[in-house]
């Protein structure tokens, strides 16, 4: 899984190098911190994992901005199989049902995550070989916004049976 935030005007030196902790937890949960552009083998530190949940959040901060998730579901090639197999606000549920978006929010803030994804990995069809999260700012260039606009944006993954978190 890759995770980044869709920004082109971040500057890589900002970024700090990725850790790994491993957390008590009943099946061994190894938590990363991830950087921007950086791909994740969920199954490989992770064997028995199936249900996950993926949460983006992010503070009200002067004017509204407004972030999405969206899931790239990829064959072999990288390349998507068809626009059915993009998962976002306007396009919901995978074919197999294996991807879910719980829908758009347009403000930021609060306690929780804004926007939800789950995903139960033992649905996902075979012909799917890679599965690429990512958030965007909706309409960034019209708006002209910028994540440094932004504060305290995050994306996060959750195995939803332990509740452990997985990366950040």
């Amino acid at each position: 899984m890759r995770i980044t935030n869709g920004s082109k005007q971040e500057k890589d030196q900002s970024l700090t190098p990725s850790k790994i902790e491993k957390e008590d937890a009943p099946h061994e949960v190894i938590k990363k911190h991830l950087i921007k552009g950086q791909k994740l083998d969920l199954t490989k530190d992770n064997p028995n994992i199936d249900q996950i949940q993926i949460g983006l959040g992010w503070d009200l901060a002067g004017q509204p901005i407004d972030l999405d998730t969206q899931v790239f579901l990829l064959n072999e090639e990288d390349k998507l199989l068809s626009p059915s197999h993009l998962i976002y606000y306007h396009q919901q549920q995978s074919l197999d049902g294996a991807v879910r978006h719980l829908g758009d929010h347009q403000f930021g803030g609060g306690y929780r995550d804004n926007e939800m994804i789950i995903m139960q990995l033992s649905r996902v069809s075979p012909n799917i070989h890679k599965i690429v999260v990512t958030a965007t700012i909706h309409d960034a260039h019209e708006r002209k916004h910028h994540f440094g606009q932004v504060e305290n944006a995050y994306v996060h993954l959750t195995d939803q049976i332990s509740q452990q978190e997985i990366c950040t």
